[in-house]
């Protein structure tokens, strides 16, 4: 009963989001979870209910969710892929 769990750094640049894609921005998750679960029968009880939240409660939790994201290495050359990997040299 083992799972990876995928991680929250550079959530900001990892959209679609949820298992199926569904959504492009985090405020259409919140939106989700306080508003749009549709219920079914393998729903889970906890989702049951929408998760109340303020408007300013929501503004936070993106807030949040935004300071988890490191530009320094996401744009790092260092870091990219190598953009020559496939050029062909010519032969002498």
């Amino acid at each position: 009963m083992k799972f990876k769990v995928p991680t929250l750094r550079n959530i900001e640049f990892s959209y679609p989001y949820m298992h199926d894609g569904r959504f492009k921005k985090l405020q259409d998750v919140l939106q989700h979870y306080t508003s749009g679960i549709q219920k079914g029968n393998t729903l889970s009880a906890q989702l049951q209910k929408p998760i109340v939240l303020s408007s300013n409660e929501k503004v936070d939790i993106i807030a949040f969710l935004l300071t988890l994201t490191d530009k320094e290495f996401l744009f790092n050359p260092k870091y990219s892929y190598p953009k020559n990997i496939f050029q062909v040299t010519p032969q002498e």
